[in-house]
């Protein structure tokens, strides 16, 4: 392997170099961008996934909601299959007739958690944008993945870094697992460690400093984890407290890009896995994938996470299937974060 690490990180250069010529030709005007009426709220990452775009894309949103704001999300949909219309804008009026494969699972989690303001998902954002069925007012339009996006312009730029990604990987493929160079996050308004124990670990301080030479001075830091708040039951819609499944056997299933992290977070709230069943991100949930699931239908209850939630018909599941659902909670940073954000002047 080490007669191969010279020819490797000369390619991690390359690509880094290739996607800072692509910003530098954005900046400099020859390559176009524009710039929407609303204010404009990019969430992005450097990292090939897990930071956590999708739940902390819903706390923006719903941030924004209790300000009274009501916007649109801007994503792609990833992972949809649906190509009879290449816009779907999802409302709360018509969400309830869409599925993940007119949208993608993502968008439809974001939609479903926000309570006025819709989600437009299309492959050309800024196309979406103009072209939706619904056109209404919007106070605010936030851009989901938003950080290599730069076809449209942004008035605050939100980066999320996974606290937990070994400082090491900091680098573009083959050597690494960014999907861009640290030299990007000179565009970052705001920084958000993502994924964090309540004090920083030695592998956060590591990466902290790493990335501080390519910082904007005034760029705020913030530190966040996806904090359990209780369990759903998805064929009765019951809410059930996590202390009521302590020290329970149940079965568990997921398909999200970093199962271990999910099945550490039910380790420490007491529950006896006994049995699990790993998917592949993104996953499509089939008869054979029903199957397998069923398979463990001896257990007292099968629990999986949101994002699977939103794409499983309950009702092919032997038993009772409960979703974890999470919340953002700020170990630091939150008070100037939301005034950063409400300078905005929405």
């Amino acid at each position: 392997m080490k007669l191969f690490r010279p020819f490797l990180f000369t390619l991690s250069f390359m690509i880094d170099l290739l996607y800072r010529i692509r910003r530098l030709l954005y900046a400099k005007g020859f390559m176009s961008s524009h710039e929407l009426i609303p204010k404009t709220i990019s969430v992005g990452n450097i990292e090939l996934g897990g930071t956590g775009k999708t739940p902390f894309t819903v706390w923006l949103g719903c941030f924004l909601e209790s300000c009274g704001q009501m916007g649109v999300v801007l994503t792609r949909g990833y992972k949809r299959e649906s190509n009879k219309s290449p816009i779907v804008q999802i409302t709360p009026i018509n969400r309830e007739s869409l599925n993940v494969s007119d949208v993608g699972d993502e968008a439809l989690l974001i939609s479903k958690k926000l309570k006025k303001s819709s989600v437009i998902v299309g492959p050309n954002r800024l196309a979406g944008y103009f072209n939706r069925p619904l056109i209404h007012r919007d106070d605010f339009v936030l851009l989901e993945d938003g950080h290599q996006h730069l076809k449209i312009r942004r008035d605050l730029n939100i980066v999320l870094i996974n606290s937990t990604t070994e400082v090491d990987k900091f680098k573009c493929p083959p050597s690494g697992y960014l999907r861009e160079g640290v030299s990007s996050l000179m565009e970052a308004d705001i920084l958000i460690f993502t994924k964090c124990q309540d004090k920083p670990t030695d592998n956060e301080k590591l990466i902290r400093s790493l990335i501080s030479d390519f910082l904007k001075p005034d760029a705020l830091f913030g530190r966040v984890k996806f904090s359990p708040s209780h369990f759903e039951n998805l064929k009765t819609r019951e809410i059930k407290n996590l202390i009521d499944l302590s020290s329970m056997e149940c079965g568990v299933f997921c398909g999200i890009a970093t199962p271990g992290q999910f099945l550490g977070v039910l380790s420490d709230l007491n529950l006896n896995i006994r049995k699990e069943l790993i998917l592949d991100n993104h996953h499509k949930f089939k008869e054979s994938t029903y199957s397998k699931i069923n398979e463990m239908s001896d257990e007292r209850f099968l629990i999986c996470t949101e994002k699977d939630a939103i794409k499983i018909d309950p009702q092919k599941v032997k038993g009772d299937v409960l979703s974890l659902v999470s919340k953002v909670v700020f170990l630091e940073g939150e008070d100037k974060i939301k005034e950063k954000i409400k300078s905005l002047d929405l």
